[in-house]
């Protein structure tokens, strides 16, 4: 998996500014922003890498190798993103716990399914772009579209809920864990 792990971060660092334009402006379908990027950029993002990989890469002895560094590199990416937000730029952190705090406030089973359904949602998007790469245009809207779906049905998405814990870090365990075995 070649440039697999810096690839990743700037996934993270993605999610991370997506979730920083929703966090403060309350627009949900400004997340999908940071999806686009992924996209554009190219990314490896776990939620889509993870599916893909599954697909096209089943009898590949170094699936989960990768798949463990993809999801590794998006979480330092909103780390960093975390840090840089919270601590240089000091921005005010009250949206990000509410939203934190609202998602720990919902069972595990209701995050779990969340993040099911954001899994599929974000799975098919990957399948479908993925088998027609050239229409790039069309990718990046019909990313924009599905991600803009389970951005507003509040859906759990594992790198994004990474991103906003961090600023409650008492709930960190339920939503990465939950969203983590939704996705």
């Amino acid at each position: 998996m070649k440039n697999g792990f810096i690839r990743a971060v700037g996934a993270g660092l993605a999610i991370s500014l997506g979730m920083y334009m929703y966090g403060y402006s309350g627009v949900k379908n400004l997340f999908g922003l940071g999806i686009a990027a992924v996209y554009l950029c190219g990314f490896s993002l776990f939620t889509t890498y993870l599916p893909m990989a599954l697909i096209t890469r089943r009898d590949d002895e170094n699936l989960i190798r990768d798949c463990f560094t993809v999801l590794l590199g998006n979480l330092i990416g909103t780390t960093v993103s975390f840090m840089f937000f919270n601590y240089i730029v000091k921005i005010n952190p009250s949206p990000f716990i509410v939203i934190a705090e609202v998602k720990a406030a919902q069972s595990a089973f209701h995050l779990i399914l969340n993040g099911i359904g954001v899994g599929i949602i974000i799975g098919t998007a990957a399948i479908l772009a993925n088998k027609h790469p050239q229409d790039r245009n069309v990718n990046v809207i019909l990313y924009y579209i599905l991600v803009t779906a389970f951005a507003v049905m509040s859906g759990e998405h594992v790198i994004a809920n990474a991103f906003t814990v961090l600023f409650a870090p008492h709930t960190i365990g339920k939503i990465l864990v939950c969203s983590l075995v939704g996705n």
